[in-house]
């Protein structure tokens, strides 16, 4: 996998940082999972105690509470290789660079750490509820001394934990979608949409392509070129006259040899300076363009007219180019020099085609090809569909990551669900006390809904602060040009995940808060 990641040129973090999310979504489903234990074990504790009174071993209980866990993890285990054969195929379709396929028998590694994985969530799971049940007195559990299911620290901690990771997780699917539109947006610097490239066979196929295309009204501007944005370029060291200090200035630089009307029909725009003249000899031998990024890193005050030695041949800068994006967002622009080629040595066709007729102006140059290079393959394609990749990868991540985000809010809510139950059936006669004396429905809800609201409050700002640093750090590792986070995405995942909980637990605390008062001193 990793071979197929550095080949398409995608960092391996795109791919490793859900990684990492999975792994907190496990351990949340871990802390959810000892939660319900110890509610479970909280209707259980006379029957411990009769065990215990009867001559029961702190080992029996330990040994049944680890088994049931164990045989819980079991069947999960078995649904989630059920699931993993519909989830695997749908998220290898994300990736371009990825094919998996699942298959126990051939890859014994793989079947080994799932069994360690079963092993180890277990353990994990069910080690501290089997462990401190087992541990109660028998006499303390049958007078009635013995209670289980509050919020004590432990709990807090476990349900901070989760709210804080669903915010973050949540906060990060919403970065990376607004990233994602960003990125479609974004101007590369050079028009991507209507421009068809045609690798040519021999460069002598040029001219014959070219007055073809010139008659052809869908064909706005033709060129022949060497170098081509995203296909074809050279690196060199180019070094820069003394500067005002006196001091040589040398790096590498991505050198295009272009054919003559290459800036006007791939759309690039000139910061400052002239284009190549056409038919002018003295340009072809001794005049370049530089890209800003360029005139940036050699230091060129007044780049225009300065003169730049590459390959021990010295050039005057004529013009500067805005930069573009060659290589997507992945990496940053590096410093480009356009230099100008005879079209008898053009390895590509280049022309812009009105925005209306894409799909006339690829017919024509499908069916001109066929005519002048029969039996020859065409390939042919538009600029914008040697980007399609790293489209598919942009959109491959804000899928993952939403998908990440949605289950962390599931997995917090359920969470928030059974402590809010556990909290409201301890404080039962209590709440029922509070209405008999007079308490209102509002002050009953906010009686129970106080430390939930702490607990998310304190959640919200443990994922404000670790979410923009965790995923900053991860979008830098990405992409060298993305959207940012801003402030929008941690307030609208904090908003969600209240909003969640409200829903979670609205409906229950206003079952208890609008109960008859009798009712629950009775059941009491």
């Amino acid at each position: 996998t990793r071979a197929y990641i550095l080949q398409a040129g995608v960092p391996t973090e795109a791919v490793i940082g859900p990684s990492v999310l999975a792994v907190l979504l496990l351990l949340m489903a871990c802390f959810n999972f000892v939660n319900t234990a110890m509610a479970s074990a909280s209707r259980r504790l006379k029957e411990i105690g009769v065990r215990k009174v009867m001559g029961g071993y702190r080992s029996q209980l330990l040994s049944q509470f680890l088994g049931e866990s164990m045989l819980l993890c079991t069947i999960a285990f078995v649904g989630a290789l059920l699931l993993a054969e519909v989830f695997a195929p749908a998220y290898s379709s994300l990736w371009p660079f990825l094919d998996l396929e699942i298959s126990y028998t051939d890859n014994a590694s793989l079947f080994g750490f799932l069994l360690a994985l079963l092993l180890v969530t277990g353990l994990i799971a069910g080690g501290y509820p089997a462990i401190y049940i087992s541990s109660f007195s028998p006499v303390s559990i049958l007078r009635g001394r013995q209670r289980l299911g509050g919020l004590n620290l432990f709990n807090r901690a476990l349900l901070t934990f989760q709210l804080a990771t669903a915010v973050m997780v949540v906060m990060a699917a919403i970065v990376f979608a607004r990233n994602a539109k960003y990125q479609e947006e974004l101007d590369l610097g050079y028009d991507s949409d209507m421009v068809m490239v045609v690798p040519l066979e021999e460069p002598g196929d040029f001219p014959a392509f070219r007055d073809a295309a010139l008659g052809n009204p869908d064909v706005l501007a033709v060129t022949g070129t060497r170098s081509h944005l995203n296909l074809s370029f050279r690196d060199v060291v180019a070094e820069t006259l003394p500067d005002d200090r006196g001091e040589p200035v040398s790096g590498e630089v991505d050198l295009y040899t272009v054919g003559p009307g290459y800036l006007e029909t791939m759309g690039i725009s000139l910061a400052e300076g002239r284009d190549f003249l056409r038919g002018m000899e003295s340009d072809r031998e001794s005049a370049i363009l530089v890209n800003q990024t360029f005139v940036r890193q050699f230091g060129l005050s007044e780049p225009v007219g300065s003169q730049v030695t590459i390959d021990s041949t010295r050039f005057d800068v004529v013009g500067v180019f805005e930069d573009f994006h060659d290589a997507g967002v992945w990496n940053p622009i590096d410093p480009a020099v356009f230099r100008p080629g005879p079209v008898e040595e053009a390895q590509f066709l280049v022309a812009r085609v009105a925005s209306d007729r894409l799909r006339q102006a690829d017919e024509f140059f499908r069916a001109t090809w066929q005519e002048l290079l029969p039996g020859v393959p065409y390939e042919g394609q538009f600029q914008d569909e040697m980007l399609a990749e790293a489209v598919s990868v942009n959109r491959g991540i804000r899928a993952t990551f939403s998908y990440l985000g949605l289950l962390a809010i599931l997995i917090a809510a359920a969470g928030l669900f059974g402590l809010v139950s556990l909290s409201i059936a301890r404080r039962t006669k209590e709440i029922g006390i509070r209405k008999v004396l007079g308490a209102s429905l509002t002050s009953v809800g906010r009686l129970i809904n106080a430390e939930f609201v702490w607990m998310l409050a304190i959640a919200s700002v443990v994922a404000t602060v670790g979410g923009y640093f965790s995923t900053k750090l991860l979008m830098d590792a990405i992409w060298a040009y993305h959207s940012g986070i801003g402030f929008l995405p941690p307030l609208l995942a904090i908003l969600l995940m209240f909003g969640v909980a409200l829903l979670t637990v609205g409906r229950q605390v206003y079952r208890v808060a609008a109960a008859n008062p009798v009712q629950a001193l009775r059941d009491e």
